[in-house]
């Protein structure tokens, strides 16, 4: 009969093999519950945000068939990470009908600048009205209406106007003088600044012009901008 002996040396390393596993096994599941966690956290951010793009897209859509167009949408492109340190890569291409049987075209390709113009205005506009919460948010638009023909001009005009009414947000646009008989048709205000000679550093006094079939509003800031101004 032969007995096998533990030496204290031996038992020792077993011990802390033993110890080594159990630590290693204890990681390997908690990396992969994170790993899981991960998982769904990203697939709620990718859900949330190819609903907001899918959102605007539809709005860039309803806007250009409402102003004569084609169909437009939003082109989305994701590229996710494999791991935790890899970059989330995201690509929105706008893109839009040149013809009713026509495929869609990227924004980038060959066009004029009155149409690119139209679809950046657009496109801002549908950001507004594809996100909630827009109410009460103000909107600044330079170059109002400039190199657009006169149907173009109206068009994008009538666009931001009923858009700033649906939404209940306030829209500041800049525009030439021969633009400004157009927008006035669909402004609630307009300030007029007028450049009197380059012999002037300063343009003269402002003038403001109110539509408002009340005519409350225009008339409780009638006495504020008259104030210290001469009447012109």
């Amino acid at each position: 009969m032969s007995v096998q002996t533990t030496t204290p040396c031996s038992a020792r390393i077993e011990a802390e093999r033993t110890q080594t596993r159990e630590a290693l096994d204890e990681a390997d599941s908690e990396c992969s519950e994170m790993r899981a966690s991960l998982d769904r956290i990203q697939e709620a951010i990718q859900r949330q945000v190819e609903g907001t793009i899918n959102g605007i897209s539809e709005q860039f859509n309803e806007l250009d068939r409402e102003g004569g167009g084609y169909g437009a949408c939003l082109r989305l492109d994701m590229q996710p990470p494999v791991d935790a340190s890899d970059t989330w890569r995201w690509s929105v291409t706008p893109m839009w009908k040149r013809a009713p049987r026509g495929p869609m075209v990227a924004y980038n390709a060959p066009t004029n600048s009155a149409q690119d113009k139209i679809y950046t205005v657009n496109l801002v506009l549908a950001a507004l009205l594809g996100v909630g919460n827009s109410e009460g948010k103000v909107l600044i638009l330079d170059e109002l209406g400039n190199s657009l023909d006169f149907e173009h001009r109206r068009s994008v005009l009538s666009a931001i106007a009923q858009t700033a009414q649906r939404r209940g947000i306030t829209v500041l646009g800049t525009c030439q003088d021969d633009i400004v008989g157009h927008a006035a048709d669909f402004a609630a205000e307009i300030v007029f600044f007028e450049y009197s000679s380059d012999r002037d550093i300063l343009n003269r006094p402002v003038r403001l012009f109110g539509f408002d079939p009340e005519r409350e509003r225009v008339e409780r800031t009638y006495d504020a901008l008259l104030r210290g101004r001469p009447v012109v």
